[in-house]
């Protein structure tokens, strides 16, 4: 592109798709640079607006402020023509997007392990419900929450006890009320003690004035072991904590299932084995948020107080938050960001694609190894397990807090689930599926386990003469109007 205009960005306007947050051409200024790439204005707009931006003069980018950023510097160095490369794939807008995305099943990762640490939230599940059926109102007035949590309880666990499934969602004034609570109460403790360990919250300080404050929530949830799960979060929805959605930036990048298909088909076309991993308490091993923040104390925090230290809390009192909190805005951003430099870093040298930044390559000990990662689960294609092993160890040891005796990591060995889908390796082939998944909703349906008492003709919702026999029915006469 020849330099025509004074424009530091050459006359494009470039935003961020609301997908994947990759920087593409929104529009093209009259008269500028950008707008005689081809024979006419009109040609230039056909041909590039709403492409991604992939590379300026050889530096690639991925994001709104990159992109903006590579232009500014080859504005700034004056140059007198300026490459850029455009991806061949547009930006999708609603409707073409809706299509696109139908396929992106992100299921909730399965548990491994008791401190395996799942992050789709409900929110999430409402907004990816969103993304694929616009047409359908997924607010909280058209679908409460309790009835979501219930469905995901269900559908996770069958350990839950009648009283338990009663409830349907589980919050802390209906457990105490059950045989169960005690359990109940321990995860409680056991997730405060660790969150103590970590240096989660400061010590209890007075309200500063004007201070961002929010309130804490619990997520209580039953793993398929039965273990009772308490974890410790806090309300950063937009209607809690509007002032903080509006100065946060909230973006992290989430595996799509096409990606995922080609990490495995890539693991097994290099003939290598995939080993599992786990960064436990991923949040609370980020930075603190950029905007200073505080979340109140609870009668769950402060009845852990007394029990901890024997003696009562000031419950008008906030706790300053000093690690990402999940349920803050502005978590899954300082995690992505972390995590990324770690990978990244000169001790590693992982790379990620410029489409996608959940999936990475690099090469250590002269061996090409690939790696896939969904928040905080990794999966890792390489040829030998102790190679795994080591990368792992030490990914760890950076994560690594200086109040923490042992490494934040776990190694899952020989994967064989990975967010949602069940993963089979053999010496020839990797096989992909989704059978414990349907199996779960199967069971929780009641429909894994045929019911004797109930007629042939109730085993499907149709009869399986139902579409002819519907061709052959003679509806009511047609009736004249006059």
């Amino acid at each position: 592109m020849k330099v025509k205009c004074r424009d530091p960005t050459f006359g494009l306007t470039v935003n961020a798709g609301e997908v994947n947050n990759r920087a593409y051409v929104q529009q093209i200024k009259r008269n500028s640079s950008a707008a005689n790439l081809y024979s006419s204005y009109k040609a230039t707009c056909n041909k590039i607006r709403g492409a991604y931006i992939v590379k300026v003069n050889g530096r690639r980018v991925f994001t709104k402020d990159e992109a903006i950023a590579a232009l500014r510097e080859a504005h700034d160095a004056k140059l007198t023509t300026v490459d850029i490369e455009f991806a061949p794939e547009k930006f999708l807008y609603a409707r073409e997007a809706q299509k696109a995305l139908f396929e992106h099943n992100l299921f909730k990762p399965n548990e491994p392990d008791e401190e395996h640490t799942p992050e789709l939230t409900v929110a999430d599940v409402r907004a990816i419900a969103a993304i694929r059926h616009p047409d359908i109102d997924f607010s909280e007035e058209h679908l409460p929450t309790d009835e979501i949590e219930m469905i995901i309880s269900a559908i996770q666990s069958h350990a839950i006890t009648p009283a338990e499934q009663a409830l349907g969602r589980f919050t802390r004034r209906k457990l105490r009320k059950l045989d169960t609570w005690p359990l109940w109460q321990a995860g409680e403790r056991k997730q405060l003690d660790h969150f103590h360990a970590l240096k989660m919250y400061g010590a209890p300080a007075p309200r500063p004035p004007g201070a961002i404050v929010l309130r804490p929530h619990w997520q209580y949830s039953i793993k398929r072991d039965g273990t009772r799960r308490s974890r410790n979060c806090c309300d950063g929805s937009p209607k809690a904590a509007s002032v903080l959605h509006g100065i946060a930036s909230t973006y992290s990048s989430c595996v799509e299932q096409p990606i995922q298909r080609m990490f495995f088909a890539l693991a097994a076309h290099n003939n290598y084995k995939v080993y599992g991993g786990d960064a436990q308490d991923a949040y609370a091993h980020s930075p603190p948020p950029d905007t200073p923040t505080f979340v109140t104390v609870d009668d769950a925090y402060a009845e852990w107080y007394e029990h901890r230290f024997s003696q009562k809390l000031d419950r008008s009192r906030v706790l300053p938050v000093l690690h990402a909190l999940q349920g803050h805005p502005e978590s899954g951003r300082l995690w992505e960001s972390h995590i990324t430099s770690i990978l990244t870093s000169a001790e590693f040298g992982f790379k990620c694609t410029t489409h996608d930044r959940s999936i990475y390559t690099a090469v250590i000990d002269n061996q090409r190894v690939l790696m896939l990662r969904q928040v905080d689960d990794f999966a890792l294609a390489c040829p030998n397990e102790a190679l795994a092993q080591r990368i792992y160890a030490n990914i760890g040891t950076r994560l690594q807090l200086p109040s923490e005796t042992a490494p934040p990591f776990k190694y899952l060995g020989l994967i064989k689930d990975f967010n949602g889908l069940d993963i089979k390796q053999y010496d020839d082939s990797i096989e992909v599926s989704c059978g414990s998944y349907i199996e779960r909703v199967l069971k929780t349906h009641g429909w894994h386990t045929p019911n004797l008492t109930e007629s042939a003709k109730n085993a499907t919702p149709l009869t399986t003469d139902a579409i002819t026999s519907m061709y052959k029915h003679v509806g009511p006469a047609r009736r004249e109007h006059s």
